[in-house]
């Protein structure tokens, strides 16, 4: 069943993606993720025919496989270092786009964010509340680690660990239905 905003308008699908903080799983590679985070949104009933971005915040320069390769995810330059600065600089290049997908996109969309825990960082927080009561947005969030405050679980509509997410899972606390298209008993 796929999920619609009322007036039956499909929902266009942003996907913001924060390689440090969530990096390719071992034995994934950039294609894998993006037809894994597909099917994800595809198993809870978001179309995902309606993909209009799929960015990648990385290092240009790393030469590893660290970041993401191929047509499939563009890369967007963001610091890779571990100080809080260069964190804080990734974070705000993602913030800054995030509000921007959101402004130039006067129709209600998916905005999925694959970030570390923002909880604390009162801009992001905000920003999030923002988008989900004033425009209302949905908001789904993918997290290295279970996020460590309610209240960011509750400015956002899904909440996947990225480990799951990567592998085209369910997010936190969802229990498939039998009504869900890719839904197997089988896997219980």
């Amino acid at each position: 069943m796929l999920k619609y905003f009322s007036g039956g308008d499909v929902n266009k699908t942003i996907i913001i993606w924060d390689v440090k903080a969530c990096p390719i799983p071992e034995g994934l590679d950039s294609y894998d993720i993006w037809k894994n985070v597909q099917k994800s949104l595809s198993n809870i009933g978001y179309p995902t025919t309606h993909i209009l971005e799929f960015r990648a915040y990385c290092d240009y320069f790393l030469t590893d496989d660290s970041r993401p390769s191929g047509p499939y995810i563009p890369l967007m330059h963001a610091s890779s270092g571990d100080s809080k600065e260069a964190e804080d600089e990734r974070r705000k290049k993602i913030l800054v786009e995030l509000l921007c997908e959101a402004g130039e996109n006067r129709s209600r969309m998916n905005l999925l964010l694959i970030i570390g825990d923002v909880s604390e960082q009162t801009q992001f927080m905000r920003a999030l509340k923002f988008l989900k009561e004033a425009k209302p947005h949905n908001v789904f969030l993918a997290l290295p680690r279970p996020p460590s405050s309610e209240d960011l679980v509750a400015t956002v509509r899904e909440v996947w660990l990225w480990e799951t997410l990567a592998v085209g899972g369910y997010p936190m606390g969802y229990i498939p239905s039998e009504d869900d298209s890719d839904y197997d008993s089988s896997d219980d």
